[in-house]
């Protein structure tokens, strides 16, 4: 997996036979109380619900923050709904992302991963 920088967005893409997740995050200086939580177009019916995804999120931003001795905020959140379950999944990517955009690595230069 590569995080890329595209313009204020962050997005990592997860894909793994039959499985997808998508995820795009935008730090802020400043967040509100939550995150906005944007669905982005899909084709087919959401399988994953965007309050659960939202929370996994910032979750996993908060795991990054604890191990780098940061405190960055995520002001917007887009996924794609009918993406692979479980939510619990972008825990993880959220993570990945944070710790890439922490380290200057996006524009495809974070460490491949292949899974």
């Amino acid at each position: 997996m590569q995080v890329i920088k595209d313009g204020d967005l962050y997005k990592i893409a997860r894909i793994t036979g039959p499985t997808h997740n998508f995820l795009a995050l935008r730090f802020g200086l400043t967040a509100g109380p939550t995150p906005r939580v944007e669905a982005l177009a899909s084709r087919s019916g959401a399988r994953l619900d965007g309050d659960a995804l939202g929370g996994e999120v910032e979750k996993g931003v908060a795991d990054a923050n604890q191990r780098l001795g940061t405190s960055y905020q995520v002001d917007l959140i887009q996924f794609v709904p009918d993406d692979t379950p479980p939510e619990t999944a972008y825990r993880g990517l959220a993570e990945r992302i944070t710790e890439a955009m922490h380290r200057g690595q996006s524009d495809g230069s974070a460490d491949a991963d292949p899974t």
